[in-house]
C-alpha cells in the first residue's frame, strides 16, 4: 500500500476509513480464498470507492487491481447493496425532523 498521502490522494479516504468501511460492509465482502485468487476485503472496498468516486471505466479499475471486469462489476453491485442497507443508512445518514431545521 502506498503511503498515507498518496493513498488519500488516490482514494479520497484514509486507510483507517477504508478499514472501518470494510468492517461495516463485511457481510457483503467476499472472503479471500486460500489460493490467493480473491481480492482482500480492503481491495474490494477500494474498488467500490474507485468506481463511485471517479468516472473510470470498470476496465481501468480492473487493471489497477489486477482482476477481471466481472470481478469489479460483482464487487460494485454487492457493496452498493451493502452501503444502501437500511442499517448502514440509518447509522450514517440523518435528516432533520423539523421544517425549521431544513432552513439552516
Amino acid at each position: 500500500m502506498p503511503n498515507q498521502n498518496i493513498f488519500l490522494g488516490k482514494f479520497k479516504f484514509t486507510k483507517v476509513a477504508v478499514d472501518e468501511l470494510a468492517q461495516i460492509l463485511d457481510p457483503y465482502l467476499n472472503e479471500p480464498n486460500p489460493n490467493g485468487q480473491a481480492l482482500t476485503k480492503s481491495d474490494q472496498v477500494l474498488i467500490f470507492l474507485s468506481s463511485m468516486g471517479t468516472n473510470a471505466f470498470q476496465s481501468i479499475i480492473c487493471d489497477r487491481f489486477g482482476c477481471s471486469q466481472q470481478t469489479v462489476s460483482n464487487t460494485i453491485e454487492r457493496l452498493l447493496h451493502g452501503i444502501t442497507d437500511p442499517h448502514v443508512v440509518e447509522r450514517f445518514i440523518q435528516f432533520p425532523i423539523e421544517n425549521a431545521a431544513w432552513r439552516r
